[in-house]
């Protein structure tokens, strides 16, 4: 039997995400309805032990992915093995959570910045009615001969139900100043 839906198990400190246990039930169903099987992408370092528990929410079969450079999450490595595993199975359905996840990288020259995201979970926080994570990202600019260069992004994160936050400071320095060159006359 192929794998019809295909859920990514997210999960942090060896605990699973709330979301995880959701999509599976929901994927099971799904499954069930296609008539295929139940598939689970789980990615990190040291989580194989982890593997024999998603048989709790029905998962026929898990793709482990257990590997030093899935240790911690880069988009770079995850969108990969992700990619991979999705090509080489053709499931019918592929499910991923909505995590808050933030994150600054910088690749090639070029700084990708995702301040994570608040979703309806941050706004209700915001809002009071309910406790909720939410996290933004300033960036800080500075204008110089060549233009415009970012020198700084604070990430800053509010845990839900807490009434402290976290901020985190990147710094980036400035390209190489050429220096002026003179030529003799």
């Amino acid at each position: 039997m192929a794998t019809a839906v295909l859920v990514f198990a997210e999960h942090k400190d060896g605990q699973w995400r709330k979301v995880t246990a959701e999509l599976l039930t929901q994927g099971r169903r799904l499954a069930d309805q296609l008539g295929g099987e139940l598939g689970a992408m789980l990615l990190g370092q040291g989580v194989a032990g982890m593997a024999e528990s998603l048989g709790q929410y029905g998962v026929d079969k898990v793709y482990l992915a257990d590997d030093e450079r899935l240790a911690n999450y880069t988009t770079d490595a995850y969108t990969t093995v992700v990619t991979d595993l999705v090509k080489s199975l053709g499931p019918q359905v592929v499910l991923f959570g909505h995590t808050h996840r933030q994150e600054v990288e910088t690749r090639q020259g070029t700084v990708f910045i995702s301040a994570g995201s608040t979703g309806a979970e941050g706004i209700r926080g915001l809002l009071g009615t309910e406790p909720g994570a939410y996290s933004l990202a300033v960036l800080y600019w500075k204008q110089g001969d060549a233009g415009w260069r970012l020198v700084a992004v604070d990430l800053i994160r509010v845990p839900a139900g807490e009434h402290r936050f976290i901020l985190e400071r990147r710094l980036f320095s400035a390209p190489e100043e050429q220096e002026p060159s003179s030529e003799a006359a």
